[in-house]
């Protein structure tokens, strides 16, 4: 967030045309911040971020839950017509011995598992150039920690961006970007949504010890759940990510207002996931050990060449017009593996192929182009009477031969009223605008 200059958001018609099908919910523009023509400034930024549970719930501790379970024993068998407890053959679950110790002992799992998290933030810039180049160079490093104990993320972040002028009307752009992002999750059981870490701190009963093995009364049958300090504590649970951005633009400028752009971008998305359940936990124990790997890798390659018009005539005729094309190149490629059987804990997901017991395994590959014709064009008059007109013929190979193309039109008028003679006696109004405008998007 560090590196954004600004962020506007299209959701006209008319304005979000010219992006096609990819359109259809609108469009957001990021800016990222660009270099400036001076001497070398350097800017260093540093936070540290304490955090805590927002809300902690008031619970009953060992000892009145105990005697709670006892009443729910005592009146297993209901009440009579005339409101007295029908006796009960039932035994209580804790004797008497049990509620003394409760007294001593209870487990505050809130206490137990919420901490207080640290993070910290660090953000490196430096800037400069000439009147031929300038660029803007930013480093970043982020560690948090998560508010359950065992959970964080740490980031490492690189951006450069660079413009320069290679020759007389040939200007290059550049803009690079690096992350990488390593998050140390608090996985739940895949058995059911019961096992979620949160519903496991607020549900698990505090006459249990961290250690012990859980089982949560279920529509009178016992079913097996997870301790929330073993999950945090033993279970491993990664998620990596890697993310790279190449941007790069020639532009030719070959005056009386008209120029040449091409552009290329390289976009590309590493992800992994590992994941250990170990032999105490639900799953770990029904597998005997447990381990799943997985990777998600896309990428997506843009080539476009635009030929831009901007001139102004005779003072009061103002036309901007661009005609270009694009094609987008998309690949995914997912893996993954979940083997069970092992012969013990101290291998983790690491050593995957000593599981005996492939439980699941998958693979797919998908590939998808995108090409497009795009023409627009502004005429405004007298800076206040505005014409629009924009076009955008796309083409997608996920759809079926004779379908795969659609067009993608729009048209606008807007009329600036604050540039109007009798406006400018009103120095309240400082911008007022009319603007009708139909448009076409989907995808």
């Amino acid at each position: 967030p560090n590196d954004i200059e600004s962020i506007q958001v299209l959701k006209d018609a008319s304005a979000t045309a010219i992006y096609g099908s990819r359109a259809t919910n609108g469009v957001i523009l990021i800016t990222t911040k660009q270099g400036k023509e001076g001497k070398v400034n350097v800017n260093y930024n540093a936070r540290v971020d304490i955090s805590n549970i927002s809300k902690r719930y008031n619970l009953l501790n060992a000892h009145d839950y105990a005697l709670f379970e006892n009443e729910l024993d005592r009146t297993s068998n209901g009440y009579d017509m005339q409101g007295n407890v029908i006796p009960s053959t039932k035994v209580p679950r804790h004797t008497d011995d049990a509620l003394e110790r409760y007294k001593i002992y209870s487990t505050d799992w809130q206490d137990l598992m919420y901490q207080t998290a640290v993070s910290q933030d660090h953000q490196l810039a430096v800037n400069g150039g000439n009147k031929m180049t300038q660029y803007n160079i930013t480093a970043g490093y982020t560690d948090q920690e998560g508010i359950i104990m065992n959970t964080g993320l740490e980031r490492y972040s690189f951006r450069l961006n660079l413009k320069s002028e290679l020759a007389k009307r040939l200007v290059l752009q550049l803009n690079t970007s690096y992350s990488q992002t390593e998050q140390k999750q608090t996985s739940h059981s895949q058995s059911s949504s019961m096992n979620q870490m949160v519903r496991r701190i607020l549900t698990t009963k505090p006459t249990l010890m961290p250690g012990d093995q859980i089982y949560e009364d279920e529509n009178v049958e016992y079913v097996p759940a997870d301790n929330p300090y073993i999950m945090a504590t033993e279970l491993k649970d990664i998620l990596q990510q890697r993310f790279f951005i190449l941007n790069a633009s020639l532009t030719y400028n070959f005056g009386k207002g008209l120029s040449w752009k091409g552009a290329g971008s390289f976009n590309r998305t590493d992800g992994s996931r590992s994941t250990y359940y170990p032999i105490g936990t639900n799953a770990g124990n029904s597998a005997h050990g447990m381990a799943f790997r997985g990777e998600d890798n896309r990428q997506n390659i843009v080539l476009e060449t635009t030929v831009n018009y901007d001139r102004k005539f005779k003072k009061h005729h103002h036309i901007n017009a661009v005609l270009g094309y694009t094609h987008e190149d998309r690949q995914r490629k997912t893996l993954a593996i979940q083997v069970g059987d092992f012969a013990g804990n101290d291998l983790l997901y690491y050593a995957i192929g000593e599981g005996t017991n492939t439980m699941d395994k998958s693979s797919s590959v998908i590939q998808t182009k995108l090409s497009s014709f795009l023409g627009r064009m502004n005429y405004t008059l007298y800076d206040r009477y505005i014409f629009t007109a924009t076009g955008r013929y796309d083409g997608s190979s996920l759809l079926a031969s004779g379908n795969r193309w659609s067009f993608f039109p729009s048209f606008a008028v807007a009329w600036r009223i604050n540039q109007e003679k009798f406006m400018k006696d009103i120095p309240a109004i400082s911008n007022i605008k009319l603007r009708l405008s139909y448009g076409v998007t989907g995808n």
